[in-house]
């Protein structure tokens, strides 16, 4: 079935569900298209066909939601259900075609022409549209590739980067849950990549996906680079790391376009053991944070050139669990609620990472100077992953550890129920999160290969 429009897909399942095709397979024009595009049958368009040819089968690829194929019936139904016809008009297009099954044999048998037709005239014809006034149609974007990474040479890239719901939609098939927060990434991505520069603070506990978040843009956007920030350290201080250094992984013509993502941020704005330290590297933050032009001296003693960098388009991201702030917040809050004996001084409650975090809080309870914080547009928050989340991720087809590391290896792996609530249960008490799953799949693993390598499937327990 050669479909290329919504009114050919329509006209086509009409047809072949009136002659009684109801159990008829129909494979998704996605996977065509896929194969296509993979091939480099798309390679001599221009990037108008291309995109005009990807929105169509992104339309199409809706019915079959996102399934690699459907029956006649399945699709039918799906159509109706998406298409602007009244409810009255969906039953009678139902009733018209249960009759059609009644008098057909479902191989080979052609009912009666008019079936076809009297469908036609009810969806093609003068409808009626379902939506009340004043409401409009939520059109849900999707992204079509199979790989991991999207190409950037059929323009999947550039097409993903032009929306910020299609950021989001492919950060919702590489990461599990926290919705805000691959919202607001989606969004940081989409305003960068049109000139607008950010700074974001993303706060969640350990193992709840901050990071894991900015590695997938970061194989989407290869602008985006991730620093441990407990490396940083200020000019004329020993360590693996100054702040001139975040720039150095790209070629000089990229530097003023990064988004740099510092990774353990709370940990450099905490430091405990040396507050000295920690002001010497928020000073120096300084300068690359307020978005101008960046003056950097030279080394002499191991030849590193002076450097001048426009920070006008360089997007900031800090992540961290921010744990003591939570605490010290926490403790504030209680304490003004109760003086005396027990009056309630504040109407504020507090509930760990769901409560809001501000500017002020960075700068009262995380050692933020105030401007550095002030600088700071946007707090994220991410909550906290429960073993529910992480049995949801086992299970979770594309995201599962079990299936990347099944792929990765080439091998078959099962893993029973019982075995996945254990592990998402150790997981959720050691706070450790995904990377927790995936080196205990890898421990387990490892003791079957080395027990007995060639064999193509392997039980975890």
């Amino acid at each position: 079935m050669d479909i290329t429009n919504m009114k050919e897909l329509y006209a086509e399942l009409i047809k072949a569900a009136g002659r009684g095709f109801r159990n008829r397979s129909i494979t998704n024009p996605a996977v065509d298209f896929t194969k296509r595009a993979k091939a480099g049958v798309c390679d001599s368009m221009t990037d108008e066909e291309y995109y005009e040819e990807l929105d169509k089968v992104e339309e199409l690829n809706r019915v079959w939601q996102h399934k690699t194929s459907k029956t006649v019936g399945e699709l039918l139904l799906t159509a109706l259900e998406n298409l602007n016809i009244r409810d009255e008009d969906v039953e009678d297009i139902s009733a018209t075609l249960m009759c059609a099954y009644s008098r057909t044999d479902q191989e080979s048998i052609p009912c009666d022409s008019d079936v076809s037709e009297r469908v036609s005239d009810i969806i093609f014809g003068n409808h009626h549209d379902r939506r009340t006034d004043g409401e409009t149609e939520e059109i849900e974007e999707d992204i079509l590739y199979e790989d991991e990474i999207p190409s950037e040479a059929s323009g999947q890239v550039s097409h993903i980067l032009s929306s910020p719901a299609r950021i989001y939609k492919y950060l919702d098939r590489n990461v599990y849950g926290q919705k805000e927060a691959k919202r607001a990434a989606a969004m940081l991505l989409w305003n960068h990549v049109n000139g607008r520069r950010q700074n974001v603070l993303f706060a969640g506990p350990t193992g709840c996906g901050k990071t894991e978040i900015f590695r997938q843009l970061a194989k989407l956007y290869s602008n985006i680079v991730i620093h441990n920030a407990t490396s940083l350290t200020g000019t004329g201080w020993k360590g693996n790391t100054k702040v001139r250094n975040l720039f150095d992984v790209v070629p000089q013509d990229k530097m003023g376009h990064l988004i740099i993502v510092l990774d353990e941020a709370d940990k450099m704005f905490e430091d405990a053991d040396d507050r000295h330290y920690s002001y010497i590297v928020q000073n120096e933050l300084l300068k690359v944070l307020e978005g101008d032009m960046v003056h950097f001296d030279g080394n002499p003693s191991n030849s590193e050139p002076a450097l001048d960098i426009d920070t006008s388009n360089v997007s900031f991201v800090f992540l961290g669990s921010f744990d003591s702030m939570v605490r010290a917040k926490d403790v504030a809050v209680n304490k003004s609620r109760a003086i005396g004996f027990g009056a309630v001084s504040s109407d504020e409650s507090f509930d760990g990472y769901r409560s809001t975090f501000t500017q002020e809080d960075l700068v009262q309870y995380a050692n933020v100077r105030s401007e550095v914080a002030g600088r700071i547009g946007t707090i994220v928050q991410l909550n906290e992953m429960t073993e529910d989340d992480f049995y949801a991720i086992l299970n979770a087809k594309g995201i599962s550890p079990v299936d990347k590391i099944a792929d990765y290896y080439g091998v078959r792996l099962k893993m029973s129920a019982n075995a996945k609530h254990k592990l998402a249960k150790q997981a959720a008490e050691n706070r450790m999160g995904v990377r927790f799953i995936r080196s205990q799949l890898q421990r387990k693993l490892d003791d079957e290969l080395f027990e007995d390598c060639n064999r193509t499937e392997y039980t975890i327990a």
